[in-house]
């Protein structure tokens, strides 16, 4: 039996595509943005052991949302420019963000954790420094969003 095309005609309109179910534009999936720099970063964390070698990083990284991505665009636009673009930004932003999750950080400032990132920004060959603001805002946004900020003494 041989298939026949169907063209659309006036009395036949086209079938629709169904919008996509991502809010998540491609470039900002976790896949894509473990695809790259970032991604060599958490393996060389990975390599330390304990919760950086564990699901909970797929986990955190799985996490990352449009909205996430948007705040931290914005935060890059009113930033000093360290970075060049956007793209190189995110990298430390992700890093920060997912050090956000880590439960033995919930308790500290990024300053106290900011050495653990170091190793994972030379293991990967990024510059640390450059990055460091993005990461310390992609830190803090993470514990703030999750609810995993200490609360202050009274």
């Amino acid at each position: 039996m041989r298939q026949v095309e169907q063209k659309a005609s006036p009395d036949r309109p086209r079938p629709r595509r169904s919008p996509p179910t991502s809010t998540t534009p491609p470039s900002s999936s976790p896949i894509a943005i473990a695809a790259g720099p970032a991604g060599r970063a958490l393996l060389a964390l990975a390599a330390r052991g304990g919760w950086w070698a564990g699901n909970q990083v797929l986990d955190a990284l799985a996490s990352w949302t449009a909205e996430d991505d948007r705040a931290y665009r914005e935060d890059f636009l009113e930033s000093d420019g360290r970075a060049h673009h956007y793209e190189e930004a995110r990298i430390g932003y992700v890093l920060g963000h997912i050090a956000g999750h880590n439960p033995t950080f919930w308790s500290k400032p990024f300053e106290e954790i900011d050495r653990i990132l170091l190793d994972g920004s030379r293991g990967a060959g990024i510059d640390h420094e450059r990055l460091r603001p993005y990461m310390k805002t992609g830190f803090v946004r993470a514990r703030y969003r999750w609810g995993r900020v200490p609360t202050p003494a009274r």
